[in-house]
């Protein structure tokens, strides 16, 4: 797992996990660990190119 902050500063939780010979991630909420797709916070979409 790597920790990663959306643009806004929330910190996210990345789980990487290997399927098939193909990686694959999961955007966690440090507090919640439920998966999202866009910040609790701001409520802009996450792309995990954009984290930081």
């Amino acid at each position: 797992m790597q920790k990663r902050f959306c643009t806004c500063g929330f910190a996210l939780l990345v789980d990487y996990v290997k399927h098939s010979g193909h990686w694959t991630y999961t955007l966690l909420d440090t507090t919640k660990n439920s998966p999202h797709i866009v910040c609790p916070h701001c409520h802009k979409p996450l792309h995990i190119d954009a984290l930081r």
